[in-house]
C-alpha cells in the first residue's frame, strides 16, 4: 500500500481476498517473450499478449482480460497501448507488482489468481 502526496492524498494498493467475492476469477493476460509465454501456457494464462492482440486492441478491438501481467520484454508491446489501457488500470507497473522478471512470473500469476483487488 502507497499513499501518494497530492490529489487530495489518495490511497492506493493491491488485497488478496483470502476467498471468491462474486462471480468468476479473473482472466489474465501475460505480455513477455517466447520464454514468457511458455511460462504462461504451462500455468493455463488465456490470454497471450502478442503482437496481433496489441494491435487488436489498439484498433478499438475488445479487451477481454482484467488483470495485465508484464515482463520487461513485452513492455514494449504495450507502450502503444497506454492511452487505452491506461484509463482501465491496466498498465503493468512494478508498484503493483505486475511488471516481473522472466524468473517471478509464475508467482506473479500464481498470485492474479487469488482473486486480487486494486483499490484507490
Amino acid at each position: 500500500m502507497r499513499i501518494v502526496e497530492g490529489r487530495k492524498d489518495m490511497l492506493r494498493g493491491i488485497c488478496v481476498l483470502p476467498y471468491e467475492y462474486g462471480g468468476k476469477p479473473p482472466r489474465i493476460a501475460v505480455f513477455s517473450d517466447e520464454a514468457g509465454a511458455e511460462i504462461a501456457r504451462a500455468e493455463g494464462v488465456e490470454v497471450i499478449g502478442n503482437k496481433d492482440l496489441a494491435d487488436s486492441i489498439l484498433d478499438g478491438g475488445p479487451i477481454d482480460f482484467d488483470w495485465c501481467i508484464a515482463t520487461q520484454a513485452g513492455m514494449s508491446l504495450l507502450k502503444p497501448l497506454g492511452r487505452v489501457l491506461g484509463p482501465k488500470g491496466l498498465i503493468p507497473t512494478a508498484k503493483l507488482q505486475n511488471l516481473v522478471t522472466i524468473d517471478k512470473l509464475k508467482a506473479a500469476i500464481e498470485q492474479a489468481r487469488k482473486y486480487l483487488v486494486d483499490f484507490r
